[in-house]
């Protein structure tokens, strides 16, 4: 009986060593790594369709009525640059950007170089509270939703302007 006792007490300390606590789990650094958010997806797609499409279904007067140009090549290649820049733009915003979270509640938060400090707290399961302590936002409040918090990977979903993305964190940078 005592054996059994035993086990079962080894067996519970062994169970609530491995489970974290959000606190702890969010702590150190973490990279982004994934940014989804449809309306951007949707307007990259619809931009390049046109890309793909604009002048060919006209004659050279039809495209110089519409498009000032009757080389639509050329005006498929420039806009085609400017989609492709805008799409790396993109790209390097969420690869540069980074999180620090920190035990004494501040974050220092990494945008392309730019730096922020803001103070953190989990609101609820699934919410993160950061109220920002320099820049021109100071003062404000943003509740993030938490969508999945590991060790090793960070998922928040964030509302800007009636628009929702989802960016994902890991502890590597890529």
């Amino acid at each position: 009986m005592r054996i059994l006792v035993a086990s079962l007490l080894l067996l519970t300390v062994i169970l609530s060593s491995c489970k974290h606590d959000k606190n702890e789990l969010i702590l150190g650094e973490w990279y982004a790594q994934k940014f989804e958010n449809k309306e951007m997806d949707a307007f990259f797609k619809e931009s390049q369709a046109y890309i793909d499409t604009i002048g060919k279904n006209g004659n050279d007067a039809t495209n110089m009525e519409l498009y000032g140009a009757t080389n639509m090549d050329s005006i498929r290649h420039v806009l085609q640059l400017q989609h492709d820049s805008a799409q790396t733009l993109q790209m390097k915003a969420v690869t540069n950007t980074s999180f620090n979270f920190y035990s004494d509640s501040l974050v220092v938060i990494s945008f392309d170089g730019r730096m922020d400090t803001s103070k953190w707290r989990f609101v609820g399961e699934q919410k993160l509270e950061m109220e920002e302590l320099t820049g021109s936002s100071k003062g404000s409040k943003t509740e993030i939703e938490v969508l999945q918090l590991t060790k090793s990977e960070l998922k928040l979903k964030i509302e800007q302007e009636k628009t929702f993305s989802t960016v994902t964190f890991g502890r590597d940078k890529k």
